[in-house]
């Protein structure tokens, strides 16, 4: 291993040092800066960047694709792990040692369709405040039986969030139901709020170009998710659905007018 040693008394240094703690406005605001920059980027992915589908629109997939999508997690499938574990990244030698990661698999539901969504680590240590070897401790303490997942995860039933989804060919190729995985989730209420405003919006101008035009019967491409639900989506959040092969549907495209 290579050390690098400063000498502190060099001018450079001792001048960068003053420079530093006499001005601790500007450096609070490059924090800001920095702050605000994430948050833009945040708010660019889920409203701005990627795709918006329901989750039958996802279900219904016919390519590969990154999408948002609104739903509510209504319960955690509980007979898969919800953890695994994997070697330390170590540079220098070969690490014996493991770490335990997140790997939740839910049942998300939005007013008319269900889905099996997989959320990976750093989704889960933000929503459950804790890490996945924390939880098992926790789990293992209260002399609970390791294969059963621990009552922390219930934190995440009745969450409603924007999911970052990925639909990849293994997805489509599936007869049974697919698990997809999310990239990204938020539970911002200021996005998700913008969010279900711009799909009523978008769904009112579909709506009225559908009036227009005569076309009834022409499926909208977003529906205004709810947390409600009928008791035939309830039906499907409850059972393990074998996926039946896709029909060709054939949709007349809309111009919808700026």
């Amino acid at each position: 291993m290579t050390r690098i040693l400063f000498d502190s008394s060099l001018p450079e240094i001792v001048e960068f040092k003053n420079k530093l703690s006499s001005d601790p406005i500007e450096s609070s605001m490059r924090l800001t800066q920095l702050s605000s920059k994430s948050s833009y980027s945040f708010e660019n992915v889920f409203l701005k960047d990627t795709e918006r589908k329901s989750i039958s629109d996802i279900n219904n997939c016919s390519e590969i694709t990154t999408c948002i999508t609104y739903g509510t997690i209504k319960s955690i499938e509980s007979k898969y792990n919800w953890w695994y574990k994997s070697r330390k990244k170590c540079t220098y030698s070969v690490c014996e040692d493991f770490e335990k990661w997140f790997n939740v698999q839910v049942r998300v539901v939005d007013n008319i369709d269900v889905a099996s969504f997989i959320l990976f680590d750093k989704d889960c240590v933000a929503l459950l405040g804790m890490g996945a070897a924390e939880i098992r401790a926790q789990h293992f303490k209260r002399g609970a039986d390791l294969e059963l997942y621990p009552e922390e995860l219930n934190i995440l039933n009745e969450k409603f969030m924007l999911f970052k989804v990925n639909v990849k060919k293994k997805h489509l190729d599936s007869l049974n139901e697919p698990k997809y995985q999310v990239s990204r989730v938020c539970n911002s209420e200021s996005i998700i709020q913008s969010f279900l405003k711009s799909v009523m919006e978008f769904n009112d101008d579909e709506t009225q170009t559908c009036e227009s035009t005569g076309d009834a019967d022409v499926s909208l491409s977003l529906l205004s998710p709810s947390p409600n639900f009928n008791n035939s989506v309830e039906d499907k959040c409850n059972s393990s659905i074998v996926r039946p092969l896709k029909k060709i549907k054939l949709e007349k495209e809309l111009s919808v007018c700026p």
